[in-house]
């Protein structure tokens, strides 16, 4: 089993040998450290002319030599040369971080700000066994991280072991194991994976995007505009989420926009798109990184103004002059006729009466 040619199996019976050259009729024994633990007598090569032998094991683990003798018909003896075969446990599967290790968005990325007592799963792992885990700093040469002795695979054959190393600095490590088993014979190095630790997100930078295009007033910082704002990000990791958030200066905010950082360097967010009210409104942005970690950029304050508008101009008006108003002619009233009074009548006396005679 294992890789082919590389003179190593985890079987323990019935491992089978070929015999080329053999005569029809011959007894042919397969040696095991030179003792005979297969005899054919009246061997019946094959088609192509060979004769197949199996050791019946069980095989102690460890590195035995295997050899054919040939006895004739006539009672010669042959004894070819020997080959060694080395009996070892399988290599366990490849160690994967446990989900409960693994921080941030994914539980599968091997990415996590968790710096000790990483637990990891192995399957491919014979009860009983011994695990060794074997950790490697990039770079580094690898170091025994921990042993489970007596291993038990759970009924999904998967088995837990954990590494008691604490505090350990940011930084990518690869993690295998190997198995040893009770003959005290050790197994290839299973696969490695790597696990990254991460246990805090740098610091974004926090600009105001091109984009926005506001009026700004070099003496207060003041800000025209009724259109939203953009801001620009910098030093966000591939797989970080970004989170845009709004409020009054040190005051509680709200997340008004979010984006998946590109890994380029540079990224942009955006306010809502609604026209902002006057006000002081305060900016600033979180990221979460692939391992879970948060960092909060400086904030950002600005005092909104609506843009003044310009002034409406408008074609003159052309008022006519009033109407000239011809005043009638001045009524003449004449002085009132003043009647002379009538001449007095005059009553002539009556006469006298007549002188008696």
């Amino acid at each position: 089993s294992g890789p082919i040619g590389d003179g190593a199996t985890s079987a323990r019976v019935g491992v089978g040998f070929d015999a080329s050259g053999v005569e029809a009729g011959a007894m042919v024994s397969l040696l095991r450290d030179g003792v005979v633990v297969a005899t054919i007598v009246g061997a019946v090569p094959d088609a192509g002319g060979k004769v197949h032998l199996a050791d019946p094991g069980p095989v102690p683990g460890g590195l035995h030599s295997y050899a054919i003798a040939v006895t004739d018909a006539a009672g010669n003896e042959t004894t070819g040369p020997g080959t060694s075969i080395l009996f070892r446990p399988d290599a366990p599967g490849r160690a994967v971080l446990d989900a409960g290790s693994d921080t941030g968005s994914s539980s599968t990325d091997g990415i996590t700000w968790i710096n000790g007592r990483l637990a990891f799963v192995l399957t491919g792992v014979a009860p009983g066994s011994t695990v060794r885990l074997f950790r490697t700093p990039e770079g580094g040469s690898p170091a025994l991280a921990a042993i489970l002795v007596d291993a038990r695979p759970g009924p999904d054959g998967r088995v837990l072991i954990v590494d008691p190393a604490t505090g350990l600095p940011d930084g990518i490590y690869a993690y295998a194991a190997l198995q040893v088993d009770g003959d005290g014979v050790a197994s290839a190095m299973g696969e490695a994976s790597n696990v990254a630790i991460v246990t805090s997100a740098a610091t974004p930078g926090l600009a105001l995007a091109p984009a926005s295009s506001p009026v700004v007033s070099p003496a207060d910082g003041t800000i025209r505009t009724t259109s939203n704002l953009a801001f620009r990000l910098e030093g966000a990791g591939r797989g970080s989420m970004l989170a845009l958030w709004q409020g009054a200066p040190g005051g509680s905010a709200a997340r008004v926009g979010t984006a998946d950082a590109s890994g380029e360097g540079s990224d942009t967010l955006l306010a809502p798109a609604e026209a902002l009210p006057d006000g002081i409104y305060a900016y600033f942005v979180t990221v979460t990184d692939a391992a879970g970690n948060v960092a909060r950029s400086a904030e950002m304050t600005f005092v909104v103004r609506a843009p003044v508008p310009p002034p409406v101009v408008q074609d003159p008006v052309v008022v006519p002059p009033p109407p000239v108003v011809v005043p009638p002619p001045p009524v003449v009233v004449p002085p009132p006729v003043v009647e002379s009074p009538p001449p007095p009548v005059v009553v002539p006396p009556p006469p006298s009466p007549p002188a008696p005679i």
